[in-house]
């Protein structure tokens, strides 16, 4: 049986916290507006579904006993964190007439799903807190990624509408160049702590 209460008071912090799919659904919308938040909540509700089957089917088990792949896969997340990191800083110093011609370079479902397939932080809270929600259904465990999606989706969505408020008072190049400029230290950042991280244990 599914705890949801639990599972809800677990998942709404880490669902609302300002994390990579934040980041890259802000970038996106601040580029062409709301329709921006869509190829990222797609990309990372793919990508958690995927995470909440695998270890639903016991994927957890096999990382457990060989960390070797669980290093790979933190690795690849942090190189790839690190290329969006830059690429959202380079975005923000180009100018404005070049700019323009950036604007439909938007982050992708694929570039969404890739990043969410190798977060350490969604690997370990499928691979070790949610079976304590879901019990052993592989069932259970696709209706509350369902959720943690939804969740994630609601946040997203309001979040961009509120920004698209702002853009109106203030220039919309000057709101992008921050955003990129701010999202992609922030996620240069994680990338850091979390190789830091890698390297103590």
């Amino acid at each position: 049986m599914i705890e949801f209460s639990g599972f809800i008071a677990t998942v709404l912090p880490i669902a609302l916290s300002p994390g990579t799919s934040f980041i890259l659904a802000m970038s996106n919308v601040s580029k062409v507006g709301f329709k921006g938040i869509w190829p990222v909540v797609i990309g990372s509700g793919i990508g958690i579904s995927i995470h909440s089957m695998l270890a639903g089917v016991g994927v957890s088990t096999l990382l457990n006993h060989h960390p070797f792949i669980f290093r790979l896969l933190q690795l690849m997340g942090i190189l790839f964190l690190t290329y969006l990191g830059v690429k959202l800083i380079f975005a923000s110093y180009i100018k404005k007439d070049a700019q323009k011609a950036l604007q439909q370079d938007v982050i992708g479902i694929r570039s969404a799903l890739t990043l969410n397939l190798v977060n350490v932080r969604a690997i370990i809270l499928y691979m070790t807190v949610i079976p304590l929600f879901a019990g052993a259904s592989i069932g259970n465990f696709l209706i509350l990624s369902t959720i943690h999606v939804g969740i994630l989706s609601a946040w997203l969505a309001l979040i961009a509408m509120l920004l698209i408020k702002l853009q109106d008072k203030l220039q919309l190049h000057q709101v992008s160049r921050v955003i990129n400029a701010l999202g992609g230290f922030t996620l240069c950042v994680i990338a850091l702590n979390l190789l830091l991280d890698m390297n103590r244990l």
